[in-house]
């Protein structure tokens, strides 16, 4: 995959070969990602949306009973990005940045300390969740492991949960292994499946589309304007994994019917994360069809693209920029699709979006998200935080495991593309760098990690 490049388990933090600044000012090429970057999502709905599309599926096809599909409020403190299921356990992790368990729940029943221990060890370490970010970019469905990493996904931590309560009071006991896994992700993939769009087939993409103001939000003016004036400035792009029927029908919904306009290239079906480190061809999107095998010399602007690698788009920023070596910097909230494998496997800066800031609250900050209900989890704790003791002799380790991700593979990490928007393309904020793992929060800091300060 990468030849000879090595990759450590161990996740440290960035090190000093990290300017101490970003400036939108120093890059050629300015890519961004559709869903939950472009495209804010009302995430309430969503999230009730992808419950119901999963529980449905499984409801209708394995018989588990109706019970299923409903869902409360305090439910939905369950559910948050990140946390790590044990397939063959039934058990639900959180981790830390050295990849110790700091919370767990069985089903959804807490697990003690002494549980924790006594399954895991007594370091309290799962072996098999070691180098977590580069296993999911290389074989995330061989794993033992499945990573709540998006909010496409994160409602489907509070189905496993429940489908282990189910099994374990028809069983009248714990099991020692449980093999829901393959008609969960089945229900995934059914869900999401590239063709449902055109068929209108589904649970999932014949309500979005029957009532896309229930979920999508219209991009705001003021980000809207921004991304009209870098495009006068600077080569931009749109990169996304979704097949190019569903994110002209999102794009057109958040941005307009002009959204085209907004980017030099428009890249659909990338495949996110192997984009950024396989050698797949591009092809030209032609009535939602691929036609040939598009090289980078071919390529031409405000045209739609599918598939291809980044190395090649690399090349086609090139051409555009009329720059030999262009520096790019990738906008995107996956923590795995888009910041990491862009930064790990390709080498490309990266700024995360990610609204838990917001939803948790940022230090000076009086901004709150709308949502914060959703977002928030009186289960798990915070997204950036493990409230470990503060006597902890360990630097560091009541960081999560993804706010360390964050501070190693992003230059930036903010809630929303607004909060950046309103920056000028020559203003220098502090970033990501150093020993330091909040200096890269920008409008401001997470509470959770106050501390630091």
């Amino acid at each position: 995959m990468h030849g000879n490049k090595s990759h450590s388990t161990k996740l440290t933090f960035a090190q000093n070969t990290y300017p101490q600044e970003f400036t939108l000012e120093n890059y050629d090429c300015i890519g961004f990602d559709l869903d939950h970057t472009l495209c804010r999502y009302k995430l309430k709905p969503l999230f009730q949306l992808i419950y119901k599309s999963l529980a449905s599926f499984l409801i209708e096809k394995y018989e588990y009973p109706k019970s299923l599909a409903n869902i409360c409020e305090d439910d939905w403190s369950f559910a948050q990005k990140g946390i790590v299921l044990d397939k063959c356990r039934g058990n639900i992790l959180k981790l830390n940045n050295s990849y110790k368990i700091v919370k767990a729940s069985h089903g959804t029943r807490l697990l003690s300390p002494d549980e924790i221990s006594e399954i895991y060890g007594p370091t309290s370490i799962w072996e098999e969740s070691r180098g977590i970010p580069q296993k999911l970019v290389a074989t995330a469905l061989e794993e033992p492991f499945y990573v709540f990493k998006d909010y496409f996904v994160t409602p489907g931590a509070i189905i496993c949960a429940k489908l282990v309560d189910i099994i374990d009071k028809r069983e009248g006991k714990t099991l020692e292994e449980y093999h829901f896994w393959d008609q969960y992700i089945e229900g995934i993939f059914n869900m999401y499946e590239r063709s449902n769009f055109k068929n209108n087939s589904g649970h999932f993409f014949p309500e979005l589309v029957k009532n896309p103001s229930l979920y999508i939000q219209p991009c705001p003016d003021s980000v809207k304007k921004w991304l009209e004036h870098i495009g006068q400035n600077k080569v931009t792009f749109l990169l996304t994994s979704a097949n190019y029927d569903s994110a002209e029908f999102v794009a057109k919904q958040c941005l307009g019917d002009d959204w085209k306009k907004y980017f030099d290239i428009v890249i659909t079906f990338a495949r996110k994360p192997g984009f950024f480190w396989r050698d797949k061809p591009f092809y030209l999107v032609c009535d939602n069809d691929e036609i040939g095998n598009v090289k980078p010399e071919d390529f031409k602007s405000h045209l739609v693209y599918s598939q291809g690698n980044f190395k090649e788009l690399q090349e086609v920023c090139a051409n555009l920029s009329k720059s030999k070596s262009p520096k790019t910097v990738y906008f995107g909230d996956s923590l795995i699709e888009d910041v990491y494998a862009a930064s790990e496997m390709a080498g490309c800066d990266t700024v995360a979006i990610v609204e838990e800031m917001l939803a948790e609250g940022m230090i000076d900050s009086s901004e709150k998200h709308l949502e914060s209900q959703v977002l928030t989890s009186k289960f798990w704790g915070s997204f950036f935080n493990n409230a470990v003791s503060e006597t902890s002799s360990n630097r560091g380790e009541d960081i999560t495991l993804w706010a360390h991700l964050l501070a190693q593979h992003s230059k930036l990490t903010i809630p929303n593309l607004e909060s950046i928007a309103r920056l000028q393309m020559q203003d220098k904020i502090s970033c990501f760098g150093g020993d330091i793992p909040i200096s890269g929060y920008y409008p401001g800091i997470p509470k959770a990690l106050s501390t630091y300060c």
